[in-house]
């Protein structure tokens, strides 16, 4: 069983991931702000994380990602970041911390995604899990 957490602020969102995996060997538990997550995470096991980018409270993604990767407990749990899609610009911005999230074998999704897109991406994932 893939213990996953998934933190996204729009309810929509969790309930189409959940939809898409609900067929696979998943454990999927909800948060819809990084509170809760950080509360999850501190209580319970988790062997994936799915981050929505843009959560209203927080920093950004790459604060959370930061906190998740450098905590020894948890910095093996495999991170997907959903976001939209993002302009030439912004992309450039986030390039320093594309290559070091990439490098640790997580994982981008655009939003809106397929079901195949998702379980695809999931599976890349899992088994750069060691």
């Amino acid at each position: 069983m893939i213990k996953t957490l998934i933190i996204d602020d729009t309810e929509e969102w969790y309930q189409l991931i959940s939809k898409i995996l609900s067929s696979n060997d998943f454990h999927l538990t909800y948060a819809e702000n990084s509170q809760k997550a950080k509360g999850f995470l501190k209580n319970q096991t988790f062997h994936l994380l799915i981050l929505d980018a843009f959560i209203p409270d927080m920093d950004d993604w790459w604060s959370f990602y930061s906190f998740v990767k450098k905590e020894p407990r948890l910095k093996n749990i495999r991170v997907i970041v959903t976001l939209p899609k993002i302009t030439p610009e912004a992309s450039l911005e986030w390039e320093s911390r594309l290559k070091i999230f990439l490098s640790n074998g997580d994982k981008l999704i655009y939003k809106p995604f397929t079901a195949l897109e998702l379980t695809s991406i999931v599976s890349m994932v899992m088994k750069c899990t060691g």
